[in-house]
C-alpha cells in the first residue's frame, strides 16, 4: 500500500475506533483493510463487544483465501470463524454471516502470481462460502449468500457493468473490491433479508475487511457515502 494511502486508512481506522452508538447512530462500520478472520478475533472486544450491539454482520474470507500474506488453510479458517461466532453469541448478540463476492480472476492474477494458488481463487472462495454456510447452520446463525447474489447479477465480468472493480469501470486492475453499485447491492440484499424475516435491530455492527470498510468509494471506513454500511444505515434508519 502506498504510504500516503496507508496514513489515510490508518486515520480512518482510528476515527472508526472512536465511533459508538448514539441516540441517532444505530449502525457502525468496523471493517478494516487486509483483515482475515484471525484479525477479527484479535480486535473483537474493542471493535464489537464493548459497544454491546444487538446484531453483528460479518463478511470475512476474501483475504484468508486470495491475499498471500493473509492466506490460511480451510481448517484454520473454519476453526477461527467458529471461535469468532461463539464468542459473539456468548454475549447474547445475534449474528448474520455473509459469504464474500466472487473475484475477477483475470484482474486478480495480473497483480498476484498464479504460482501462489494451488487452487484457483474462485474455487477457494466457493469452498469458504460452503464453510460459512455450514457454520451458520451449526451455530444457528442467519446466513446470506452474497456470493450467489453477485453471480446472479453476472458479476464479475470484463465490462463496465461489472459489480467488481476492473480496469474499464475503475481505471485500474482490481478484481476484488465492489464498485459503488456492488456495495449498493450488498446493502440492499441485507436490508431485504432482514425485513423479509421481520428483524428489527437498533444496534448493528458491520464487521469485516476492506469490503466492509468500503475501499475505493466515498466514505470509506465510515457510515457515510457509498460504503455498504452507509447505504444499509440509510435504508434501515431513514431520517
Amino acid at each position: 500500500m502506498h504510504p500516503a494511502k496507508y496514513l489515510l486508512v490508518m486515520s480512518l481506522f482510528l476515527f472508526s475506533c472512536k465511533t459508538t452508538f448514539t441516540a441517532t447512530n444505530h449502525l457502525l462500520n468496523k471493517g478494516f483493510p487486509n483483515n482475515n478472520v484471525i484479525n477479527l478475533n484479535h480486535r473483537l472486544h474493542r471493535a464489537v463487544l464493548k459497544h454491546h450491539p444487538s446484531l453483528v454482520i460479518i463478511m470475512i474470507g476474501t483475504n484468508d483465501m486470495i491475499n498471500p500474506p493473509k492466506m490460511i488453510s480451510f481448517s484454520e479458517y473454519k476453526s477461527k470463524l467458529n471461535e469468532l461466532v461463539t464468542n459473539i453469541k456468548q454475549h447474547g448478540i445475534h449474528v448474520l454471516l455473509l459469504s464474500p463476492p466472487p473475484v475477477d480472476i483475470t484482474d486478480l492474477l495480473s497483480r498476484r502470481s498464479k504460482k501462489r494458488f494451488k487452487v484457483l481463487p474462485n474455487e477457494k472462495i466457493d469452498s469458504v462460502t460452503a464453510i460459512i454456510h455450514q457454520i451458520a447452520v451449526e451455530q444457528h446463525c442467519m446466513y446470506l449468500d452474497i456470493n450467489r447474489i453477485f453471480k446472479e447479477h453476472h458479476s464479475p465480468n470484463d465490462t463496465k457493468s461489472s459489480l467488481i472493480r476492473n480496469e474499464i469501470n475503475s481505471e485500474r486492475k482490481d478484481g476484488v473490491h465492489p464498485t459503488a453499485e456492488g456495495y449498493q447491492l450488498i446493502a440492499k440484499s441485507i436490508f431485504n433479508f432482514l425485513k423479509s424475516r421481520g428483524k428489527n435491530y437498533q444496534r448493528i455492527i458491520c464487521f469485516g475487511d476492506s469490503i466492509t470498510f468500503g475501499a475505493y468509494v466515498r466514505g470509506e471506513g465510515s457510515t457515510k457515502g457509498d460504503t455498504y454500511p452507509a447505504i444499509l444505515k440509510r435504508l434501515l434508519f431513514p431520517k
